[in-house]
């Protein structure tokens, strides 16, 4: 999917670290910093889904989509324009 799209910095695994930000999730009153592993609520009254944003971080990690990619503002904003072009009338 990156390939074809031109995307160079959206992968599976960080390459260059010094370029990652911070996680953060939705939380009240404010967003608040992912700390390790987080069970977060997708819908309410539900056991939520684990979700650990060190993963990335690790290269033995299965390289999963359902577990996430990491990539650059600029290379997420192609990806959501592809899929508003893919799903115009």
């Amino acid at each position: 999917m990156s390939k074809p799209l031109g995307l160079t910095d959206t992968r599976f695994q960080v390459v260059d670290r010094s370029r990652l930000t911070a996680a953060y999730l939705n939380a009240e009153p404010a967003p608040r910093r992912m700390q390790g592993v987080e069970v977060i609520e997708v819908f309410e009254n539900t056991a939520g889904i684990r979700m650990d944003a060190d993963r990335v971080l690790d290269d033995n990690a299965y390289a999963s989509g359902g577990s996430g990619m990491v990539g650059t503002a600029g290379e997420f904003l192609v990806l959501l324009e592809t899929c508003a072009r893919a799903a115009a009338p």
